[in-house]
């Protein structure tokens, strides 16, 4: 009976859809030098700030980019940025630890 419930709770959680790896969503970021990179956006129109920074390894976890920005740690567009899930969008530019990200937007 026990090895019945788990095949089912085994086959109800295959049944849910996956998460897509953040790697095939976003390609890896084009760095221009140590301090300047370019984040583009492909079927995107935004990416939060915390997931960003999580994103390019500049944190190791989501926890962490969270207290870096409630810390102040991170200028958006020369301006202190204190929202965790802050919507960047082509054009903004997101600067921490003397590393500049500039965001921008696939063109085919």
């Amino acid at each position: 009976f026990k090895l019945f419930k788990l095949f089912k709770l085994f086959k109800l959680l295959q049944s849910f859809p996956r998460r897509r790896e953040a790697s095939r969503l976003y390609p890896n970021p084009k760095i221009l030098t140590p301090e300047k990179m370019e984040f583009e956006l492909i079927d995107h129109d935004y990416i939060q700030l915390n997931q960003l920074l999580k994103l390019l390894g500049l944190v190791e976890t989501g926890g962490e980019a969270n207290q870096r920005i409630v810390e102040g740690e991170i200028l958006v567009n020369q301006a202190i940025e204190y929202q965790k899930r802050k919507k960047l969008r082509p054009g903004d530019v997101v600067k921490f630890n003397k590393i500049s990200i500039t965001i921008t937007s696939f063109t085919a």
